[in-house]
């Protein structure tokens, strides 16, 4: 297998592929009665554990880890870990 970075920098079709990707900030399962409680604010209250981290998904599958950081009053997904060998059937809450 050869350098992927190498090939999606250089090859002009490769470059305008797009994919839906999301930034997971927290799992939760919430029954239809739950997300109807929270009302015309729609919060949710985050347990106090989830702050592990964030995950970028793309499609079903986790593909790295990281963390918001802001610059500047800019706010950026850093990644800091690759996921290597994301599970191929991953439970989506």
């Amino acid at each position: 297998m050869g350098d992927v970075n190498g090939f999606l920098k250089t090859n002009q079709a490769a470059r305008r592929i797009q994919l839906e990707s999301i930034i997971v900030l927290h799992r939760a399962e919430l029954s239809p009665r739950d997300i109807l409680s929270l009302g015309e604010s729609g919060r949710y209250v985050l347990d106090t554990e989830a702050n592990e981290g964030y995950e970028l998904q793309i499609g079903e599958s986790v593909v790295a880890l990281g963390e918001i950081v802001e610059d500047e009053g800019e706010y950026y997904f850093e990644i800091s870990e690759v996921v290597e060998n994301p599970p191929e059937n991953r439970e989506v809450l």
